[in-house]
């Protein structure tokens, strides 16, 4: 491998934490559905004067045919010290955030989230309709990375 294209940065996981659970038991006739829908809602924020990533993820799973129920959603908030993060190109606004790291971040807090629903749900349907596999590009914003320190 070429050391030369490293990144100037390394990163660690400082916290992750669950903010929010619920489980509501679905109707009886949906007791025996393996499948369901996922909602979710992702976003960050940045502290560039602490080198600090903060993300938060809401994951609500819906089932049913014709008349669709939430049984179980989880919100999630996951901090990241990235050091190097000051050294980035910034305009005092905008970051420019490597895609490659912004994609790793995305995809470790997405699979924690993903353990911890797991974790919360089980004994009950949601635990085996566990969130799918996604591409982390696919949770990723469509706008440019703003600092908020």
């Amino acid at each position: 491998m070429d050391n030369s294209k490293q990144l100037p940065f390394t990163f660690r996981l400082l916290s992750f934490r669950t903010l929010n659970f619920r489980y509501t038991e679905p109707k009886p006739e949906y007791n025996r559905l393996r499948k369901g829908d996922y909602k979710f809602r992702f976003g960050f924020r940045i502290d560039l004067a602490q080198e600090k990533i903060f993300f938060r993820m809401i994951a609500d799973l819906w089932i049913g045919k014709t008349e669709k129920q939430s049984i179980a959603l989880i919100e999630t908030e996951s901090v990241f010290k990235v050091i190097g993060l000051k050294k980035l190109p910034s305009d005092g606004e905008n970051i420019g955030l490597p895609e490659g790291l912004l994609l790793t971040l995305v995809s470790v807090h997405y699979s924690t989230t993903r353990g911890a629903l797991i974790e919360k749900s089980a004994g009950t349907i949601a635990e085996k309709i566990p969130m799918p596999l996604q591409k982390p590009a696919d949770l990723m914003p469509k706008k440019p990375v703003k600092n908020s320190s």
